[in-house]
């Protein structure tokens, strides 16, 4: 059964608080306020009732059940972002994870269950150490189980990582609605954001491949290799923002690799700058403690899920924010023949 789209929408002035309906025509274009003359956007019809909710404080209970595209898409129609802080990616970034409660709850939760794979990976290298070559066997013979271990640690990870960039792409300082739900809406997270790699990885081949005759062969596995890492934020951003995963495009993501050429840089020298940090501190801990790796994987790789989730949603800030300040000023409503003010108002 379909749901009949409404003849006239309600729009609750931002400023003052009055009630008045318009025609559903209307939607996307302003309407000023009779009472105190404030430009109000009219949002779709299906996006009214959320709309009307974000001059306000919203409930948890009152935000849809959707999946975190879904979400991302709506996030332009239904709020209203502050100002970037002038140090965009530097300003309650690199101390995000513990920096309030919530988010360290949420840190200490992914080490736990980062710990998992971990204990599997010491205990692989002790059997290894143990039984040589024959180890294969037994830890062949485990690695169902331990795959249950990763599986369920990467599912949290990837719904983590998308809660930031949601409410960090929305201008929260501080992620308030974790949404942890269980582990069966964690793996549509982690199976949407590894599709999305998937296709940086195609993506990245397709374009190292006309390269191929010009470079050799250590150049060409490193390009190969670095392509997808280059490649997955855009990807990302656009699943976000179009709110469809299977392809990954959004003109306005691709427009500002153009736009805002310097704040991509910025972007991927931080983000290499913690891949890079993050990468050395295992293999030099792993070169003078080998055991000691084990125990330092879970929170090593939890602190740069939530950094590089982080610096993302800047990034996104920032694409929107552009977008915002170059979108030309829409046609305002007549609200002298179209704005209705509700009587109960």
């Amino acid at each position: 059964m379909t749901t009949p789209v409404p003849d006239r929408i309600p729009v609750t002035c931002s400023s003052c608080e009055r009630s008045m309906s318009v025609p559903a025509k209307q939607a996307g274009r302003r309407v000023k306020c009779p009472e105190c003359g404030t430009s109000n956007l009219i949002p779709e019809p299906d996006d009214a009732a959320v709309y009307e909710l974000s001059s306000k404080e919203i409930p948890k209970q009152a935000m849809p059940d959707l999946t975190v595209q879904k979400q991302m898409h709506r996030i332009r129609n239904v709020s209203e972002r502050p100002p970037a802080p002038e140090w965009t990616f530097f300003t309650h970034v690199f101390d995000f994870p513990w920096r309030t409660r919530s988010a360290l709850i949420h840190w200490l939760k992914l080490t736990g269950l980062m710990i998992g794979p971990a204990l599997c990976l010491a205990l692989n290298l002790w059997l290894y150490e143990e039984l040589g070559s024959r180890s294969l066997l037994p830890i062949g013979f485990l690695f169902m189980g331990e795959l249950a271990f990763i599986t369920t640690a990467l599912a949290y990870a990837a719904n983590s990582a998308s809660r930031i960039l949601q409410e960090t792409t929305a201008g929260a300082d501080m992620v308030e609605d974790w949404a942890d739900g269980e582990w069966r809406e964690w793996s549509v997270e982690l199976l949407s954001t590894g599709y999305v790699f998937l296709f940086a990885v195609l993506a990245g081949y397709v374009i190292a491949q006309p390269l191929r005759s010009f470079l050799n062969d250590s150049t060409y596995l490193n390009l190969l290799s670095g392509l997808p890492f280059l490649v997955f934020p855009v990807f990302w951003l656009s699943t976000v923002d179009s709110g469809a995963i299977w392809l990954p495009w959004s003109p306005m993501v691709a427009q500002s690799l153009v736009r805002i050429p310097k704040h991509w840089l910025l972007f991927y020298g931080l983000t290499a700058g913690v891949t890079t940090a993050t990468l050395g501190l295992l293999l030099l801990i792993f070169h003078w403690y080998p055991w000691a790796v084990c125990v330092l994987l879970a929170p090593v790789v939890s602190t740069f899920v939530f950094l590089y989730a982080r610096l993302l949603g800047r990034m996104a800030w920032k694409i929107t924010a552009d977008a915002t300040e170059r979108q030309p000023e829409e046609p305002e409503a007549d609200e002298a023949e179209e704005a209705e003010p509700d009587e109960e108002a």
